[in-house]
């Protein structure tokens, strides 16, 4: 419920204090309150009724009540974050620029993990939904690229190839491989070893 021009107050103005209290032109700023009745559809104990004390209008009180309870993630969600768990209170050089480099170093870190944390949790739910998700898209992509490669053990040795190139260098007989694939096995071993197959010993 809106309960405007509840009263008005000197010292809430652009100086913040009483400087402009004493020009013939002052208007005090009128303060409007909002009083939430209803809380998650429960009617709280009268101990624990919340009124918010506003400048804004207040015609439409959820609106107003919105916008506060927006400002309340700010101050829980990311203020009170950032000081405990990012020591925001506490930069490397206590200077102007040293805060100014603490606030954007920190917000955007800030920033950056709650945006990861976001995708992680949208993720989950399309996994959990049966849809596809960025993660299946990318170990899709990963198996696409790597389940034709081979790995090769001599010794304390090994190599990554291409699965095609090993059968071709072991003589492994493949149907068409050279045809559809328009490379010999003189060219594979040349890859390797800058010399034709027919000169190595």
């Amino acid at each position: 419920m809106g309960v405007p021009d509840l009263f008005t107050c000197d010292w809430f103005n652009p100086e913040g204090s009483k400087t402009n209290t004493a020009k013939k032109d002052y208007e005090p700023i009128p303060l409007n309150a909002v009083v939430v009745k209803k809380w998650d559809n429960k009617t709280p104990p009268l101990e624990k009724q919340v009124v918010f004390v506003t400048n804004i209008d207040v015609k439409n009180p959820f609106v107003t009540f919105d916008r506060y309870d927006d400002r309340s993630l700010m101050e829980n969600k990311l203020f009170r974050e950032v000081k405990q768990n990012w020591h925001f209170e506490h930069p490397a050089k206590k200077t102007k620029e040293g805060v100014y480099i603490q606030t954007y170093m920190t917000m955007g870190m800030k920033a950056l993990t709650t945006a990861f944390l976001k995708w992680q949790e949208d993720q989950l739910k399309l996994e959990a939904l049966g849809k596809p998700s960025t993660w299946k898209m990318y170990r899709r992509k990963l198996k696409v690229l790597n389940r034709n490669k081979l790995i090769v053990f001599v010794d304390q040795h090994f190599g990554i190839f291409p699965s095609h190139e090993v059968f071709m260098l072991a003589n492994v007989p493949v149907h068409d491989i050279a045809k559809e694939l328009n490379i010999t096995r003189d060219q594979v071993y040349t890859k390797y070893t800058k010399q034709p197959l027919a000169e190595n010993p």
